[in-house]
């Protein structure tokens, strides 16, 4: 199970006081900002018999994601991470 999260992030340039007064004050100029793209979760589902069981009548016991019981949180490894 994979969940999509909304951006969280958004990212500013960094402006000192001087370079404020100068380039921005009274004028139109806008600095430089940057949203964040989205976040993924990826869950693997604990199955029982290669079943799944889950109470559908209860919302909250799918949306907890804590529940260790149906869900295991899947992290990469060290190599699954791009260097910038």
């Amino acid at each position: 199970m994979i969940v999509k999260i909304p951006q969280q992030h958004i990212s500013e340039q960094l402006l000192r006081e001087s370079d404020f007064n100068v380039n921005y004050s009274n004028t139109t100029k806008k600095t430089t900002s940057r949203i964040s793209g989205f976040s993924f979760l990826a869950f693997k589902l604990k199955l029982t018999d290669e079943r799944l069981h889950i109470n559908l009548r209860d919302a909250n016991a799918l949306l907890d994601w804590n529940n260790s019981s149906l869900y295991e949180l899947l992290i990469p490894s060290e190599e699954d991470y791009k260097k910038f």
